[in-house]
């Protein structure tokens, strides 16, 4: 009694009266078993890409999800409720210069996986991210659709060369540098599947380490405010740390002492942090907790002060206050922090956004390591927003001590 137009990939227990034109939440085109999602990119932009994923599950809460990823956000994968599975890329820097060696690597990766991926039978592979490797591996494996956006990932309405290889090419909307990142990761996977769902990130659940973090908690009854001086290798996120050595003192001033600062970020970034433990009240914690056992002790704390790094996107998923110091590396419109409580300090600059630039033309700015752009935002600037967040708090501790 099946309809002979009716899509092969269309569920069969869809009645067969349904008007075809009418709008549902339910998918015209759902796949049969296995979805692959490339998003080969650091941890902000996996964070961003979970909500893409969260859609899927919400949608299709049978199907599952594997995901082609660096090992650097294995921890945002594990446990995750919205990925099943995942199939490790190689790493590499997304800031730095493609090497011939890094080709070979990842030649050999696309050999290595083809088979395995070929046998897992995907129905579909959605490329978020314009990764060629991925496209290669899809290719050999023999996926049947291999799904991608029309225009260039880093923005600038630019038609994307890599849409060639493509089954299915998604029209994006144009005006590209003022879409949000994650709106254009779900709009691929929602325009594809005509489903209407929306999600916020989805992070695995981080309440294990609770017990652990709370020991680095020096005074509950002071002001606790968390600082990430330094973002990923090569970010062009890099606001001099006199600049936090400052806001630091004037922040501290402000409140009569009363606030006790905590430095994050990873284990190689413990040395340079350190440079900005000016006072006994300042502590250095790089390295000594995970990705998710920072997430965790955000919780605990009153104010994020960060520069735009994957943190600020980890810390979105929380209900902590953030001050996101930006760049115009990228427009703030596609990587603004996905949070009430969040606010972004961002200059417009004659050369900015210069990330296609950087990316392409293996372009740097006259400032490197220090751009230009955010030589703009004053250390006063940043300390103005910080009082404007902890005032209100502060005033409503029981006492200080």
């Amino acid at each position: 009694n099946q309809p002979t137009n009716q899509p092969t990939n269309q569920p069969t227990n869809q009645p067969t009266n349904q008007p075809t034109n009418q709008p549902t939440n339910q998918p015209t085109n759902q796949p049969t078993n296995n979805i692959l999602i490339s998003i080969v990119a650091h941890i902000g932009d996996f964070v961003l890409a979970s909500s893409a994923c969260a859609i899927l599950k919400k949608t299709y809460p049978e199907v599952k999800i594997t995901v082609i990823a660096q090992k650097s956000v294995k921890e945002l994968i594990v446990n995750n409720p919205v990925v099943d599975d995942v199939i490790y890329a190689p790493a590499y820097d997304v800031n730095s210069k493609v090497s011939v060696k890094l080709k070979i690597r990842k030649l050999a990766w696309v050999l290595k996986n083809s088979i395995k991926v070929f046998y897992k039978k995907f129905d579909v592979i959605f490329i978020l991210d314009s990764a060629k490797a991925s496209i290669m591996l899809a290719k050999l494996a023999r996926i049947p659709k291999i799904v991608g956006g029309d225009l260039f990932f880093l923005g600038y309405d630019i038609k994307d060369p890599v849409t060639r290889y493509y089954t299915d090419k998604i029209v994006l909307p144009k005006d590209q540098n003022n879409m949000h990142v994650a709106i254009r990761y779900q709009t691929i996977i929602k325009s594809f599947f005509n489903i209407y769902n929306n999600s916020l990130p989805v992070l695995p659940d981080s309440k294990k380490y609770y017990q652990e973090v709370k020991k680095l908690i020096k005074n509950k009854s002071k002001l606790n405010v968390v600082v990430c001086v330094k973002g990923s290798k090569n970010s062009p996120h890099i606001w001099n740390i006199e600049n936090f050595k400052k806001v630091i003192l004037l922040i501290d001033e402000y409140f009569n002492h009363g606030i006790s600062f905590y430095l994050v970020g990873s284990k190689e970034n413990f040395d340079y942090s350190q440079n900005a433990v000016v006072s006994s009240n300042v502590y250095n914690i790089c390295g000594k907790t995970s990705l998710l056992g920072l997430r965790e002790f955000l919780k605990l704390t009153d104010l994020l002060i960060s520069v735009d790094t994957g943190v600020v996107h980890v810390a979105a998923t929380t209900e902590i206050n953030i001050i996101s110091i930006a760049s115009s590396a990228d427009s703030i419109n596609r990587v603004r922090t996905i949070s009430s409580k969040a606010v972004s300090i961002h200059k417009k600059y004659h050369c900015g956004p210069c990330i296609l630039k950087r990316n392409i033309k293996n372009f740097k700015c006259k400032g490197y390591l220090y751009p230009e752009c955010l030589k703009q935002i004053k250390p006063e600037e940043v300390t103005k927003e910080a009082i404007k967040v902890l005032d209100p708090i502060y005033k409503n501790l029981p006492y200080i001590l």
